[in-house]
């Protein structure tokens, strides 16, 4: 439990830095900055999407 919560509180650590620098850098670290930050969410959303729509797929097959 504690070894998970340096971790976590070094990873925040770590995002606020990022955050803070590219915010400072100017307009373009900071557009690669977001645009980075997108792409990953993006990915995580079709990941959660795909799923459970096999989820969906599952139950409804199963089912009937």
């Amino acid at each position: 439990m504690k070894n998970n919560f340096i971790l976590r509180t070094l990873t925040g650590i770590l995002f606020v830095l990022i955050l803070v620098g590219g915010i400072i850098g100017g307009s373009v670290p900071f557009g690669i900055l977001f645009l980075i930050i997108t792409l990953l969410s993006v990915r995580e959303f079709c990941t959660l999407v795909i799923n459970t729509s096999k989820a969906s797929t599952l139950t409804r097959t199963y089912v009937q």
